[in-house]
């Protein structure tokens, strides 16, 4: 394979990490914007997400011509084929951000049911585990991913835990049930 080649799937790596922080950065901003109503920051990470798709679409277009153009071998097919898993990934972090945002919009200004702890605990745990997946793949080291179902485990109690709060205090305040339908 020639210099190019190794040079274009170098790039690819590079652009899949600058992605991954973009994801990273707008889940942190959209819950600082959620917890501290700060509707700049959120309009902000709404705007942000028209860079992340384009990044999305970019790398995914450029892999494939990369695949169809080269015919790689196993190892490099291998590292293509985890940037588009990665991607997509990300892609769904930084919507996530996105939504939390127009979530923060919604809400001007009006006082939370309850403090906001899960929610940034939960997107502290994701951002973390992001961190150490790029890192994985930037240095090659699966070892690295050890423990991380465990970790997507606690994301997933802490999405569900937040769904029941919201479900009791809904049931226990039916005007907040129209406050919900009104925001969302």
């Amino acid at each position: 394979m020639t210099t190019k080649y190794h040079d274009t799937i170098d790039e690819l790596k590079n652009q899949t990490q600058s992605m991954g922080i973009l994801a990273s950065q707008m889940l942190k901003d959209s819950v600082k914007a959620l917890e501290n109503f700060d509707m700049s920051l959120a309009s902000d990470v709404r705007e942000r997400r028209h860079e992340l798709a384009k990044m999305d679409h970019d790398i995914e277009d450029r892999v494939l011509r990369t695949i169809a153009l080269n015919q790689p071998r196993a190892s490099d097919m291998r590292i293509l084929g985890t940037i588009l898993k990665i991607i997509t990934y990300q892609n769904r972090i930084g919507r996530y951000g996105k939504d939390i945002a127009s979530i923060a919009i919604g809400m001007d200004e009006k006082k939370h049911l309850a403090k906001l702890v899960k929610i940034p605990k939960m997107s502290k745990k994701v951002s973390e585990m992001l961190e150490v997946t790029l890192e994985a793949f930037k240095t090659s080291n699966s070892e690295k991913l050890q423990g991380m179902d465990e970790k997507d485990n606690e994301v997933d109690e802490l999405r569900w835990s937040i769904f029941r709060d919201c479900l009791k205090h809904m049931f226990d305040d039916r005007k907040i049930l129209r406050e919900v339908q009104t925001t969302c």
